[in-house]
């Protein structure tokens, strides 16, 4: 699932940047960019509720909270940092702006309202943050009132779904904000996507055999509302319509999160495919920062000559074909020893 998420976003931004060719699809691009990130958001949720279920049943501790948090930031802050950098070095370079850098240092660009131009790609990392700090924290305060982490988790899981999808509600009621510009990249609005997969490991790790029961049916379920939300999109004014500004979200991420019975149950069948699927998986945090300064670098180095088909096919294939590259390479140099040595000082697996 991850490798479809981050196989959408490179369509999206491929199209983007090539959209002088590409300029009667730039709606469908558009659109494989939303579900390519909110599958992230799903995942994130679940690979994350496993991880604290796992660790609090241990021990609800401040010593596990900050072992959680030093793990996980020590996984994502390194390559942000960098990615901030190079960001930094080259919209200088281009003459583009760099107004509110700090701000995407600090998780702030759009943790109430919309980003800036800079470094628009951080604005989904910002919601994952935001959400890596706010759930543990949450989740240990509940059990440190006395309830068990089974029960704290449940209860974070949705009143964060909740509260999240209510203030949703009540900001395109009282503000009416565009779907995509003013409702989608707004952390307070849009941590209920993370919720989903929490309560879906929650479901997973206490509820084994109802969440293994009918995975068909459920991934039928899914798909049938990852469908709805496509023809939402599609066919709904995202700047006036409500439920395109609402419903529309919590539809995606439910869609995602009932695939999840179904896909956590496949088994690699091995071959070069699983394996060529499982590297690029490991890679896609490196793929999604690097992609779109790669291709937005090639749409300026061709310019108009993008409207050929043939150039517009090169570039596209140059572009993906680099982006692969220099997302391993980023991952091994860079990533890795990074959490090797962020293993060792934890004395912990890699997660």
């Amino acid at each position: 699932m991850r490798f479809v998420a981050i196989g959408l976003v490179l369509l999206c931004h491929m199209m983007l940047a090539m959209r002088f060719c590409f300029r009667s699809s730039v709606g469908y691009a558009v659109m494989a960019g939303y579900f390519g990130v909110e599958i992230f958001f799903v995942l994130s949720g679940f690979l994350i509720g496993g991880i604290l279920i796992r660790d609090f049943s241990a021990g609800a501790t401040f010593g596990n909270l900050s072992r959680f948090w030093e793990r996980r930031w020590l996984r994502t802050l390194p390559l942000f940092y960098l990615f901030l950098v190079i960001n930094l070095w080259v919209n200088t370079a281009c003459g583009e702006p760099t107004t509110g850098w700090w701000k995407c240092a600090l998780f702030l660009q759009n943790l109430t309202g919309p980003p800036g131009a800079f470094f628009t790609e951080a604005w989904s990392l910002s919601i994952e943050e935001w959400f890596y700090l706010l759930a543990p924290a949450l989740i240990f305060l509940l059990t440190a009132s006395g309830l068990t982490v089974k029960r704290a988790v449940l209860v974070a899981g949705s009143v964060g779904l909740v509260c999240a999808t209510a203030w949703r509600i009540y900001f395109v009621i009282t503000r009416n904000p565009d779907s995509l510009s003013g409702v989608r990249p707004v952390v307070m609005l849009r941590l209920d996507a993370c919720m989903f997969g929490v309560l879906a490991a929650w479901w997973r790790h206490y509820a084994p055999a109802s969440w293994s029961r009918w995975a068909g049916a459920k991934l039928a379920g899914g798909i049938l509302c990852l469908l709805a939300a496509a023809w939402m999109f599609r066919f709904l004014p995202l700047n006036s319509s409500f439920a395109a500004r609402t419903h529309f979200y919590t539809l995606t991420s439910l869609g995602a999160a009932l695939c999840l019975p179904a896909l956590t149950s496949l088994r690699s069948s091995g071959g070069n495919l699983a394996g060529g699927v499982t590297f690029i998986s490991k890679w896609s945090y490196a793929m999604y920062l690097v992609n779109f300064l790669i291709f937005a670098w090639l749409a300026r180095q061709a310019g108009e000559g993008l409207v050929e088909p043939v150039t517009a096919a090169v570039a596209a294939s140059t572009g993906l074909l680099l982006t692969v590259v220099a997302s391993a390479a980023i991952h091994y140099i860079y990533e890795t020893p990074i959490l090797r040595w962020r293993d060792r000082r934890l004395r912990e697996p890699a997660s």
